[in-house]
């Protein structure tokens, strides 16, 4: 079942909102029948274009792009797998760009696009700092689309969470020590 932050942002939206999700490994079960679903892997470049054009044959239109997919990962600097730091960057930096291109023709004045990014981008978590870098850049982006995009009246906005209670158990993913160091 989609869970976390996205299916709130969904469930929240749908209340006045026609809704659209992306999803790929979470099945999108027990959502109203009123939000599309589009199954798929936002690291996949080709899915961007499948994703706006089911958007836009189910609703005619889109007004908001909210980026939150993410992967986070350890990253260990005695331990490096460059998979999944490949896999990281791709979700949570390349594919809010990949879709922000590709919705980008169906954008009107007013539209707005919000990245879902952590404060770990500027409080690098221990044993993780790839996932606090790959943050990092989705802000650093976001600031450049608002500049970009801020002419034509398009907004560029992102949310930087903390800690967040979710379902999601992670169990030994992530050591302690990710949550508990920081450089400031």
């Amino acid at each position: 079942m989609l869970r976390g932050i996205g299916r709130a942002i969904a469930l929240n939206l749908s209340l006045d909102h026609a809704v659209a999700i992306a999803h790929r490994s979470t099945a999108a079960e027990g959502l109203p029948d009123a939000i599309l679903t589009v199954a798929g892997d936002l690291a996949d470049p080709a899915h961007h274009k499948a994703l706006i054009a089911a958007v836009i044959d189910r609703f005619g239109r889109l007004d908001v792009v909210i980026n939150n997919a993410g992967f986070g990962s350890s990253s260990p600097v005695d331990d490096f797998d460059p998979a999944a730091c490949r896999a990281m960057l791709d979700v949570n930096v390349l594919a809010p760009h990949g879709v922000l291109f590709a919705a980008l023709p169906y954008l009107q004045a007013g539209s707005v696009v919000v990245n879902i990014s952590s404060v770990n981008a500027v409080l690098p978590p221990g044993g993780a700092s790839l996932f606090g870098a790959s943050k990092a850049a989705l802000a650093l982006w976001t600031c450049g689309m608002a500049k970009q995009l801020g002419p034509r009246s398009i907004r560029v906005n992102a949310v930087a969470l903390y800690a967040i209670d979710i379902d999601i158990d992670i169990g030994d993913a992530l050591p302690p020590e990710v949550f508990g160091s920081n450089c400031a």
